[in-house]
């Protein structure tokens, strides 16, 4: 518990909120690309693959839900002309990812007080073999999801189990174990698997109470957004994304702050065993560098 009130206290000290707006500019770039690219490896028949279709569309529920049609719209729309797609469509869309990924990464660095010490050829291979990685990820939660709809419904169904309770604890498992894979992915410094499964958990929980509570306040005041005209609905997809990598953020703060209370608690043990006074973990951090 202590270490959830450090994370807290933390995250807003160090102004983690700026490094999520950040997260959200870039991501609102990255997010029809990333789904297109997934769609395209998927299959150029997804169009006429309802299985296919369902599975992204749910996964596309999951990150934005009031907004899903929109966004599943113009995904269809796109991947429509897979025919036209050739190298330069798909560079062009990884061109889109990549410094969402490199952001990514340089707000990890700043939550873990790290820094970059290979050379930048090799710094730059990585985030581009990250970044296939993550659509990779993407077609795995989206696949999930197919395995979900055709055989653990239809398992349930057949036993007459409650379908909603189903589904929530499946999707948290899938976000969760997505979320696990991605911080580890991201993480620049030597975590125990422990902590990057237990601040999945902890993502994966706040994602589940978030998006309810954003669709709730949305349904409450329908005219929330409207000074924005004809731009509200980007606005509100903004929003739900920049919520999102709050919650991603605060998620990688618990990790490090679990981390590094125990390299503390190790420290303090050593120091105490030689006469020096035990001190406690900092919270503030140095000012962020967002550059991609």
């Amino acid at each position: 518990m202590r270490i959830l009130l450090d994370s807290f206290v933390s995250f807003f000290r160090n102004n983690y909120m700026q490094l999520a707006a950040a997260l959200a500019y870039y991501g609102m770039f990255a997010l029809l690309p990333f789904l297109l690219l997934t769609a395209l490896l998927l299959g150029k028949s997804i169009t006429s693959s309802q299985e296919a279709l369902e599975g992204l569309h749910r996964l596309t529920y999951q990150m934005v839900p009031e907004f899903q049609a929109v966004i599943f719209n113009e995904l269809i729309s796109l991947s429509r002309l897979s025919d036209t797609w050739g190298w330069v469509g798909i560079v062009s869309c990884l061109s889109c990812i990549f410094p969402l990924v490199v952001t990514i990464r340089n707000v990890f660095l700043t939550v873990f007080s790290a820094q970059r010490k290979r050379p930048v050829m090799i710094e730059i291979l990585r985030d581009f073999s990250t970044t296939i990685f993550l659509i990779v990820l993407l077609i795995f939660l989206v696949i999930s999801q197919i395995i979900y709809d055709e055989l653990i419904i239809r398992f349930f169904m057949a036993i007459s189990f409650p379908l909603y309770i189903v589904d929530f604890m499946v999707n948290l498992t899938i976000s969760t174990v997505g979320m696990t894979v991605f911080y580890y992915a991201f993480i620049p410094v030597k975590v125990g698997l422990k902590h990057i499964c237990v601040g999945a958990v902890l993502t994966s929980v706040l994602w589940a109470v978030i998006n309810p509570t954003l669709v709730f306040l949305l349904k409450l005041n329908p005219k929330f957004g409207i000074a924005f005209g004809s731009l509200k609905t980007v606005f509100l997809i903004f929003m739900w994304v920049y919520f999102s990598f709050c919650v991603i953020v605060f998620g990688a703060e618990f990790i490090a702050q679990w981390d590094r209370r125990k390299e503390w608690g190790i420290l303090s043990t050593k120091h105490g065993k030689n006469g020096v006074k035990e001190t406690s973990p900092p919270l503030e951090r140095d000012p962020p560098s967002l550059t991609p």
